[in-house]
C-alpha cells in the first residue's frame, strides 16, 4: 500500500521508528502527497461549434448566420452515422457535457449521441444519450440542449485528451426514415449548434 511504502521512506530517511499509532497521524500527510496535478483541478467550459467539412470549431459558421447546412444519417449501417472532430490542446478534466443539436425527421426514429476522445485509432466514449426525434410538422424541428453546467449529460472524465482529438458522433439506431441534423448558426439563434466540454488551465 501506498502508505506503507511512505511510512518506509520516511524511517529511512530520519533513522526514527514510526509506531502504529502514529500512522493515523500521517494519514493525512501522506494522503496529500496522492493530489492530483493543479492543472486538472481546473474546469473551465469550453463550446465547439458544429461546422461544414465535419469539424468542430470555437467560432460558429462565417457570416453568422442561419446556413442550413445539414448531414442525413439513415437506417442503413454503412450511412447510419456522422461526425465532427476538433483537435485539444487542452485536457478535458470532467465527466459532464453540454450540447444544443437540431434533428428532423419525417416519422419517429431514435439516434444515439457519443463525445468521444480519440487517441490513434483507439476511441473512448466518455458519454452518450440516446434521443427519440418525433415528427411534428414538415417546418418544425427537434432541438435537444443539455447546459453543461446546470443539466448535463453526464459521462466519463477522463483526465486526459491534450494532443488527441474530441469527437462528437451521431448515430441513427431506430425508424424507418433517414434523420436530417441541421448545423452551424448564428449565436443565440436555435441554429447555433454545439457540444460543450470542461478544460484545464
Amino acid at each position: 500500500p501506498f502508505y506503507l511504502d511512505a511510512v518506509a521512506c520516511i524511517e529511512k530517511q530520519t533513522g526514527i521508528k514510526i509506531r502504529p499509532f502514529l500512522l493515523l497521524l500521517l494519514i493525512p500527510f501522506i494522503s496529500s502527497c496522492k493530489d492530483e496535478p493543479e492543472e486538472f483541478k481546473v474546469a473551465e467550459p469550453a463550446t465547439y461549434y458544429l461546422r461544414n467539412e465535419a469539424a468542430l470549431s470555437m467560432t460558429p459558421g462565417p457570416g453568422g448566420g442561419w446556413q442550413y447546412v445539414t448531414n442525413y444519417i439513415y437506417p442503413n449501417p454503412s450511412t447510419n452515422a456522422c461526425s465532427w472532430s476538433v483537435y485539444l490542446d487542452r485536457n478535458i478534466v470532467k465527466g459532464e457535457f453540454g450540447c444544443n443539436l437540431i434533428f428532423w425527421a419525417a416519422t419517429q426514429c431514435q439516434v444515439r449521441i457519443d463525445i468521444i476522445l480519440k487517441e490513434g485509432s483507439q476511441e473512448t466514449v466518455l458519454a452518450t444519450h440516446d434521443l427519440t426525434v418525433n415528427y411534428i410538422n414538415d417546418n418544425t424541428a427537434i432541438q435537444f440542449s443539455k447546459d453543461a453546467e446546470t443539466s448535463p449529460i453526464q459521462g466519463t472524465n477522463p483526465k486526459a485528451g491534450k494532443n488527441n482529438y474530441l469527437l462528437l458522433k451521431i448515430t441513427h439506431i431506430s425508424g424507418t426514415d433517414p434523420v436530417e441534423i441541421l448545423y452551424d448558426g448564428a449565436i443565440g439563434t436555435i441554429g447555433c449548434t454545439t457540444v460543450t466540454v470542461f478544460h484545464d488551465q
